[in-house]
């Protein structure tokens, strides 16, 4: 204690010999640090940290100012919210912005789950009628260059995860089809919002109470499905009624 400075970054308030016995090789009191000494240099060695080797974290072939530092901080400590100073990203970037620390969205003791529930999810997509029994994987799925689930870049149009029913009856000039436009509610989808009056063919008169199937029937395809027809609908009078009776 006299000759030496100590290396450690921690003050131990503790002589050299406490953990070493004086006899070489000296960094052998490492095998002798007891989990209350550990806590001491401000990080616990709780679950799931209590089974890991200690090389894992303290690697043997690092110079000594880095073994025992912060890998984003060198010369500091870890510290034990700070995860992403030996693990890395999994989401390969994506809530650096944001969310740079892992335990805003992660429990330090179980990553899983995480602690993003429908309440947080509904911040960005609210997860209404079948959305919230989904598994997350149908709607994140994983990049094909990172390797990554999406999660900040993860589509929310209909027509990104579900297939048209309609067979493009309704593709906009852009080529894409915006379900949104008639369904404006996932948990009651088939109570759709369209406006007839904005369509080609007005309901009026008799009309108003014709069945939407005497004008829309179900029709098959050449592959066997079958679809409701909307596009192209006939129009005329002489289409539907027969006039000679």
């Amino acid at each position: 204690d006299l000759c030496h400075a100590t290396p450690h970054k921690t003050d131990w308030k503790l002589s050299c010999a406490s953990c070493h016995l004086g006899a070489l090789p000296w960094n052998d009191a490492a095998a002798r640090m007891t989990g209350a000494q550990h806590e001491a240099t401000g990080f616990r060695l709780r679950k799931p940290h209590d089974r890991i080797a200690c090389a894992k974290c303290h690697d043997a072939s690092l110079p000594y100012a880095r073994r025992f530092s912060s890998q984003l901080m060198p010369g500091r400590p870890r510290a034990e919210s700070s995860c992403e100073s030996c693990h890395k990203d999994p989401h390969a970037g994506q809530f650096a912005a944001k969310h740079p620390k892992c335990l805003d969205c992660h429990a330090e003791k179980s990553f899983k789950p995480s602690r993003i529930g429908a309440k947080e999810h509904a911040a960005s997509f609210p997860l209404r009628g079948k959305h919230a029994t989904t598994a997350c994987a149908a709607c994140h799925a994983r990049d094909a260059k990172s390797a990554a689930a999406r999660f900040v870049d993860a589509p929310k149009e209909c027509a990104a995860c579900h297939k048209d029913p309609h067979v493009g009856q309704f593709r906009g000039a852009s080529g894409g089809t915006r379900c949104e436009t008639c369904h404006t509610s996932p948990a009651e989808w088939k109570a759709a919002a369209f406006d007839h009056e904005s369509a080609r063919f007005k309901l009026d008169a008799a009309h108003k109470d014709a069945a939407c199937k005497e004008c829309h029937p179900t029709v098959a395809l050449r592959d066997g499905r079958k679809i409701v027809q909307y596009k192209p609908v006939r129009a005329a009078c002489s289409d539907c009624h027969d006039f000679k009776r």
